[in-house]
């Protein structure tokens, strides 16, 4: 029974059965949804984008704008030959003088994702040994009770 007082459902254990065969693919799949992979693999998203991030810092940054429109000191030249207007303007910077900060930032970076792919490696070699562990431990449970099965049938 529950706290609640309900009855748990019944079952018998005759009706649960494991899989005669497991596919090949069966491993990677099961490792691909696990959250400690999924948490690893997104640390390693997040590094790469933060090298990205510092390696954009030391270039140059290009703007452009334009603007455009009409003026006119009566509403009804509004739309008249010359009184349109436009711009154009460009703007270019380079950081210059930062005393390495960028170029160690970067190197930061670089090296936080050297761990974050040091660790989703461990991550996912870890996943895929526990996997093989469990899908190891089903199929001796299925040979040990197949094995019982014969055993019963031979009393």
């Amino acid at each position: 029974k529950y706290p609640d007082e309900t009855i748990a459902a019944q079952f018998e254990l005759s009706t649960i059965q494991l899989p005669h065969e497991l596919p090949i693919s069966l491993p990677s799949k099961l490792v691909e949804q696990r959250p400690d992979v999924r948490e690893a693999e997104t640390q390693l998203h997040s590094a790469s984008a933060a090298v990205g991030v510092t390696i954009a810092a030391r270039l140059p940054s290009i703007t452009l704008t334009a603007s455009g429109g009409s003026a006119a000191t009566d509403f009804s030249n509004l739309f008249k030959h010359g009184t349109i207007f436009w711009n154009l303007a460009s703007n270019i910077t380079q950081p210059i003088f930062q005393g390495g900060t960028l170029l160690h930032n970067q190197r930061a970076a670089e090296a936080a994702y050297d761990q974050a792919a040091a660790q989703y490696r461990s991550t996912v070699i870890s996943a895929f040994q526990n996997v093989a562990d469990t899908l190891h431990a089903i199929r001796t449970d299925a040979d040990a009770e197949n094995a019982a099965i014969k055993a019963d049938q031979a009393t």
